[in-house]
């Protein structure tokens, strides 16, 4: 994951890269059920392991796909090794956005 001045930067390899734009993003989290995970609508990006931040959107956003089309999301889920540090500086991010 990569926090740029545009959004989140959510990349696996060359399977997964997909920008989500910060002005999208209206909150970030930690704690979140299984079925929200397992929903279509949710962007699971932790391909090997249970996610453990989720990014909740104001819109759905495209994904992009090499191998076939996906739906619109309005979640995105993934997992770092260690989430605190990112999730206090996007949340920090967001809160410096113009009203």
């Amino acid at each position: 994951m990569l926090l740029t001045p545009e959004g989140v930067r959510v990349r696996a390899g060359f399977l997964i890269d997909q920008l989500v734009p910060l002005d999208a993003i209206v909150a970030v989290e930690g704690g979140f059920t299984g079925e929200e995970v397992r929903d279509p609508a949710t962007f699971n990006a932790a391909l090997l392991a249970w996610p453990n931040i989720m990014l909740r959107l104001n819109r759905p956003l495209d994904r992009r796909s090499l191998l076939k089309k996906r739906n619109p999301t309005i979640r995105v889920a993934f997992r770092l090794d260690d989430p605190e540090p990112f999730m206090r500086l996007l949340t920090w991010r967001l809160g410096q956005r113009p009203s």
